[in-house]
């Protein structure tokens, strides 16, 4: 008997463990509730265009989530990967086109390169994680989907420089505030990890969200960025892709032909 009540109290959950099992449900079921009851914002349409300036163009291509998406903003003009071009090319002129969907995780980036075949980049954008996160998906299937993706990146457009756009604070969302952002934020630790490692392994940078951002840079559904966050974004992003690629802007003859901005 007393072996059965040991057996018995071996096998329950410590205090810590089921305290940890309690927070994930009443997590998840705010979360689930915020989904039940946000507001749906559209995906704008044209996910491309053009930034004027002194030619010859640079390329830039976005992949990933509703952020690279659009969503947020009423136009593409004024989203993540339009901003990133304007502001990468610095005075230069810009293409830009996005392949990417609303609630993507990471799994979907196989199938949204394959749309980008033909379509010529220097610079790659990658906005990719939030939706793993959320959702909880495994973080090594995480890694192992974004090192893949750079791989491919890497052989098709070998001389592009590729840029991971580090996943948000989830504190930060308005959306999210209190003690579900802070869950969230926690949760996402191992997941910027993965992302790091995968971008060192390939060469690639990875650069983290802004710590600036503001209630007002977010659209009116809390969650997405709006016209002004994305350009506060986007103008981190590029700072920090820049100031990654000055060592490497001469070539052997000491030209300054690798680097986009005008002299």
């Amino acid at each position: 008997m007393r072996r059965e009540r040991s057996a018995k109290a071996s096998s329950s959950p410590r205090p810590s463990e089921r305290d940890a099992v309690l927070l994930r449900w009443e997590m998840n079921a705010r979360l689930a509730w915020l989904w039940a009851t946000a507001i749906r914002l559209p995906t704008p349409p044209q996910p491309g265009g053009g930034v004027p300036g002194v030619p010859p163009a640079v390329s830039v291509v976005g992949f990933g989530d509703s952020i690279a998406a659009g969503v947020g903003v009423e136009s593409q003009s004024e989203g993540l990967v339009a901003r990133f071009a304007g502001e990468i090319a610095a005075g230069r002129s810009a293409r830009w086109e996005s392949f990417a969907v609303s609630g993507a995780t990471a799994d979907r980036l196989e199938e949204l390169t394959e749309r980008a075949r033909g379509v010529p980049a220097d610079h790659v954008l990658l906005s990719c994680g939030v939706n793993d996160v959320l959702r909880g998906r495994d973080p090594g299937r995480y890694h192992a989907a974004i090192a893949q993706f750079h791989a491919r990146i890497r052989r098709r457009w070998p001389h592009a420089r590729v840029v991971h756009a580090g996943l948000p604070s989830f504190a930060a969302f308005p959306a999210l505030r209190g003690r579900l952002g802070r869950f969230l934020d926690r949760r996402a630790l191992v997941y910027v990890a993965a992302a790091k490692r995968a971008a060192a392994d390939a060469g690639a940078l990875y650069a983290p969200f802004p710590p600036d951002v503001e209630d007002r840079h977010f659209a009116r559904d809390g969650f997405h960025a709006g016209p002004d966050g994305c350009l506060v974004w986007a103008r981190a992003i590029a700072l920090r892709a820049s100031a990654a690629a000055m060592p490497s802007c001469r070539s052997s003859r000491g030209s300054l032909a690798a680097d986009p901005r005008p002299r």
